[in-house]
């Protein structure tokens, strides 16, 4: 299937099930939510299934003291080490930026600002938001690819596992970001 991509929440919500559109632009009415990333062809995602991680996007710990730091970003077993090196460098630099990508939604599930290459020479970067719940390829009980941040109060800290999560949904599976190959449709 082709990866769930909406301009805006209010598109992605619209097409949730709430009088919308299939989501692969088919035009039939579902009422089921953006099918999950796929991760079959990951190495080492063997007996690995989707389940909720318990969690705030920002958690101010005492680990780091801040909601948004380089050291919440820790990679599973995932060859995406570009992505989280990325995210790690931009928590540092300019933590906001990390702030503005995340949302939470009023029905549980968050909305990711990816940005991608558009304009005449694909030199402008255009923001696309991807809509994503709060569950994960765990195995064991524990994530199998990016891992939460810091812990406070029985909550994770979800915002490096969400944007991992919209990354791979926007490239059509986990396995369409293995090793920096993730190429826009």
């Amino acid at each position: 299937p082709s990866p769930t991509l909406f301009r805006s929440a209010a598109a992605a919500h619209s097409l949730a099930g709430r009088g919308g559109v299939d989501w692969r632009g088919r035009g039939a009415a579902l009422t089921a939510s953006p099918p999950d990333p796929d991760f079959d062809g990951v190495s080492h995602s063997e007996g690995a299934a989707y389940g909720p991680v318990n969690g705030q996007p920002f958690i101010q710990s005492d680990q780091d003291g801040v909601d948004v730091h380089a050291n919440d970003v820790t990679q599973g077993a995932i060859g995406d080490c570009y992505l989280m090196a990325s995210l790690a460098a931009i928590a540092r630099q300019d933590p906001e930026a990390i702030r503005r990508m995340v949302r939470s939604n009023d029905d549980g599930t968050y909305t990711v600002t990816l940005y991608e290459r558009g304009g005449f020479f694909g030199t402008e970067l255009q923001p696309v938001e991807v809509v994503v719940p709060a569950e994960f390829p765990l195995r064991d009980g524990g994530p199998i690819f990016a891992h939460p941040g810091a812990a406070a109060d029985g909550q994770q800290e979800l915002w490096p596992m969400l944007i991992e999560r919209a990354y791979a949904q926007r490239h059509g599976g986990y396995d369409g970001i293995v090793g920096g190959l993730a190429y826009f449709d």
